[in-house]
């Protein structure tokens, strides 16, 4: 029989990845048993000691082409630890039935399953699992490139000393996307790198609870136009666990999930990072920590639970380091501190909502102020604007230095305060009743079996009377729900919510008001829970389902007692 596989036996190894790995010394032979096999030989090096994927391609015009079928192969390909002597059998027979000559080649390539060096649009199609020591999975090295990981996940194997996930440097046009980074020490990092786009993207490393140990979900640096959105990040809640530090460009924000961690975004570098922060999520970890920007925007965002005492904390790394900043609607609930000031100027904090944090608003002087050696050194948060702020449950609702003048605070609705600049409280407090009169006008326009379900408070004086009462109405027939409420006087329509009532009943007009549902639930225990503990707010909500019923919750520092009552009149 004319032999299959003829001539001297080659390797030409193809290195992709900057001279590692390397393929060398290839050889491959024909089987003179009759099973036609083919037996390829090669040897892989790793610097890194990295497990590799190795691809195998034919030719049989002496390597003027690679295409002729080759895949057919068992042996070391897959997930191949580097060493001598690696064997591959091929089955010829089966890519190339009846086929014979002469001018046959065999070329070995090998890449890294987590050291890829990308150049080109990729997707990935399996997971994968890097070794402890694997400096980046992936280094992006083209610009204009999409990584996809198509729901994948890339993680390490144990901790190691390095942990790199994917990087990109001096390119542009970078998209990461939909998949999963776990375990590494920094997950992404782009270091002048505009016009970035990360999406879709689950970032986790739960395993690294030691507090000297660093570690970034992400790191951006000198990056202008750099999007991220859609992402979750999770690590545990102890310090020095970041889930982003941005410093000096441009960077977007949005629908972003950190859990656990110190910190959730650090804004800074020495010439600023700008941009937004909106519509995300900071829970049971840290908040946003910025030191240096002249126009970032942060609004529409949630902090629950922030025990690191990171809420909105916003200190000036140098004289007026930070201008221009925006902290609009967001919502701060059961933090150690809400929004604070470090020496900031020409700022505005506008429309947010902090109930049950130790503390509120605070406009501070510069973090190293100090006045005594270093006088120079102290500059004061002056220029801003504090405005429609409702700050209810601290120690300290509103506060700002003696030396923090010059602020213009209005129309805030809060419990306590200290600072001479600051107005007292003129908001007005009605109970659930007499807000619902002024309601009623308003609600015209509204399907017509619209009908209301839900009334709440999140926060109430201690004789069931509020400055903002929420009502919620129902329509059946669309679907939906409508929320109203009233703000000192003044009627606001929210936009419709996505939760539907299904199993509550409509509460006609048959209910008791809100003082003297206070009244009942004191004889109860709340007196004297209100008596033992050191009260923060009173939350308070009315619905009907199987009975009609007002749920009364008296918050203290560490506990809280629901107690509830019939709502029914008699």
């Amino acid at each position: 029989m004319k032999p299959i596989v003829s001539g001297i036996l080659i390797l030409l190894g193809i290195n992709l990845l900057a001279q590692d790995p390397v393929v060398e010394n290839v050889r491959f032979e024909q089987r003179t048993d009759g099973s036609l096999m083919v037996d390829i030989y090669y040897d892989a090096t790793s610097i890194i000691n990295e497990m590799l994927q190795i691809t195998i391609e034919a030719s049989d015009d002496d390597g003027a082409t690679w295409d002729l079928p080759c895949s057919s192969l068992d042996g070391d390909v897959d997930r191949v630890a580097p060493g001598k002597n690696k064997h591959v059998q091929w089955n010829f027979f089966a890519d190339n039935p009846y086929k014979s000559g002469d001018n046959y080649r065999v070329r070995v390539t090998a890449e890294g399953l987590c050291h890829m060096f990308v150049t080109e649009d990729r997707t990935l199609d399996k997971d994968l699992v890097c070794d402890p020591n694997t400096y980046y999975a992936a280094i992006i090295g083209a610009p204009n490139i999409t990584f996809n990981l198509d729901g994948h996940i890339i993680s390490r194997n144990k901790p190691g000393i390095y942990g790199g996930g994917i990087c990109a440097e001096d390119v542009e046009g970078t998209t990461i996307q939909n998949g999963t980074l776990e375990g590494f020490l920094g997950a992404i990092g782009l270091t002048h790198t505009d016009n970035a786009t990360i999406e879709g993207i689950i970032i986790r490393n739960l395993k690294c609870v030691a507090p000297d140990s660093q570690i970034t979900g992400m790191s951006i640096g000198r990056s202008k136009g750099v999007v991220i959105r859609d992402v979750q990040i999770e690590f545990p809640p102890v310090i020095h666990k970041e889930a982003i530090n941005a410093g000096d460009g441009e960077i977007t924000i949005d629908n972003l999930e950190v859990i656990g961690g110190f910190v959730g975004v650090s804004i800074g570098g020495n010439e600023g990072m700008n941009g937004s922060i909106r519509n995300s999520r900071f829970v049971d970890g840290g908040g946003i920590l910025v030191a240096t920007t002249s126009s970032l925007d942060i609004s529409g965002n949630e902090f629950i639970r922030n025990e690191c005492g990171i809420g909105a904390y916003i200190h000036g790394y140098k004289p007026f380091g930070i201008i221009g900043l925006d902290i609009d609607r967001n919502t701060f609930q059961d933090c150690v501190s809400g929004i604070v000031f470090w020496g900031i100027r020409e700022s505005r904090i506008t429309s947010n909502v902090l109930t049950n944090n130790a503390r509120g608003i605070q406009l501070k002087p510069y973090m190293f102020c100090d006045p005594v050696n270093e006088p120079d050194s102290c500059f004061y948060s002056t220029e801003n604007i504090i405005l429609e702020n409702v700050v209810l449950g601290g120690f300290t609702d509103l506060y700002h230095h003696e030396k923090c003048i010059g602020n213009t605070w209005s129309e805030n609705i809060f419990w306590s305060k200290e600072g001479d600049e600051i107005p007292d409280c003129n908001a007005i407090v009605t109970t659930a009743r007499e807000s619902l009169s002024s309601i009623n006008p308003a609600t015209v326009d509204l399907p017509a079996d619209a009908q209301l379900f839900f009334v709440n408070s999140e926060s109430c004086d201690s004789t069931g009377k509020s400055c903002k009462w929420i009502y919620t109405f129902q329509s059946d027939s669309q679907q939906s729900k409508y929320e109203f409420y009233v703000k000192d006087g003044q009627i606001i329509k929210q936009d419709s919510v996505a939760q539907y009532f299904e199993s509550f009943l409509p509460l006609q007009d048959m209910w008791i008001d809100s003082d003297s549902a206070v009244i009942i639930t004191d004889s109860k225990g709340g007196k004297e829970f209100r008596e033992t503990f050191e009260l923060q707010n009173i939350k308070m909500e009315l619905m009907y389902s199987e009975l009609l019923f007002w749920n009364v919750y008296y918050i203290a520092k560490d506990t809280t007692l629901l107690i509830g009552c019939d709502a029914l009149i008699k």
